[in-house]
């Protein structure tokens, strides 16, 4: 019978230590899929479409030319205006996104993005919201698309 205890509590500690090690994992994935969405959003918002470009992933940039992240911009420019960040409210982790149809799947790990914009200082009482499919590749988690909406005022 202690034997039983003994294997149970040994079972039970490395369930422990595996579900303490992923929400490690997760979070610090969480963190650098965040930051890749504020930089991107940052460098439209400054107009600077080549550190923006440079976010996106390989598959993606060889599928989308920088001249159409320089024509949403010009077509879309009140969603980047007064960008301040991002808040992710969904972050789906191994997902496939079926609106990037023109992209080969994934090879690597994967995050679809659901979130909100948030405007300086409500920048005009702009609402804004995201959404976003990411790649992880060696260099970081990088863009395959993504979709900022502005949806007018409060």
């Amino acid at each position: 019978m202690k034997t039983l205890i003994k294997v149970f509590v040994a079972i039970l500690a490395a369930i422990l230590l595996i579900a303490f090690v992923l929400s490690i994992v997760y979070g610090l994935d969480m963190i650098a899929v965040t930051k890749t969405m504020n930089q991107f959003m940052s460098a439209m918002s400054n107009g600077d479409i080549e550190m923006a470009y440079s976010l996106f992933s390989t598959q993606a940039q060889a599928k989308f030319p920088i001249t159409k992240l320089k024509q949403a911009l010009e077509e879309n420019p009140d969603a980047y205006i007064g960008f301040e960040k991002m808040g992710c409210s969904v972050i789906q982790y191994e997902t496939y996104y079926p609106g990037v149809d023109t992209l080969d799947p994934p090879l690597g790990k994967t995050a679809r993005i659901d979130g909100c914009i948030i405007y300086k200082n409500d920048y005009n009482d702009k609402l804004g919201s995201v959404t976003a499919f990411l790649e992880k590749e060696e260099s970081g988690w990088r863009i395959l698309f993504i979709n900022p909406v502005f949806r007018g005022k409060k």
